[in-house]
């Protein structure tokens, strides 16, 4: 779930996928959503993703926020996570680690972030080139996937 026609969806999408072939599966591009995040497109959008011909067992969304109104559409659409549906997201929020069930996501270094982007506007400023920087980061496990 996700607008990857954005610069970090893009990214993150492109990561999804190489997970998904690293697996030795095929992304499918027809479960590739773009939802609001508001709870009754939420809800439409998992529905039509859960009556594909393709068996979900998973979604993962390009942010937390997102992710955790999967959770709630899910549970809305009489879904278990993670019961019957793991869930991922990406960023971890504080939230993530409060959120029931507590939302497996992943992490990124937020202060070398804000340095990077620091450095970007700089190197504009002067008239330069912003510099591309692709940061680490990890994979936090909660119950959304257990």
């Amino acid at each position: 779930l996700g607008d990857h026609t954005l610069p970090e969806g893009k990214l993150r999408y492109a990561g999804y996928v190489r997970a998904i072939e690293d697996a030795g599966l095929q992304a499918d591009a027809r479960l590739q959503a773009t939802p609001s995040g508001q709870t009754p497109e939420m809800v439409a959008v998992l529905q039509s993703l859960l009556t594909a011909e393709a068996r979900i067992d998973a979604v993962f969304a390009s942010g937390d926020v997102l992710a955790m109104n999967a959770v709630l559409a899910l549970n809305q659409l009489g879904r278990r996570v993670p019961e019957d549906i793991r869930v991922a997201g990406f960023d971890d929020i504080p939230l993530a680690a409060y959120f029931r069930p507590s939302l497996t996501t992943v992490r990124q270094p937020i202060a070398e972030v804000g340095v990077a982007i620091v450095n970007a506007l700089a190197a504009q400023l002067a008239g330069d080139p912003a510099p591309a920087a692709q940061l680490p980061t990890a994979l936090i496990v909660r119950e959304s996937s257990a």
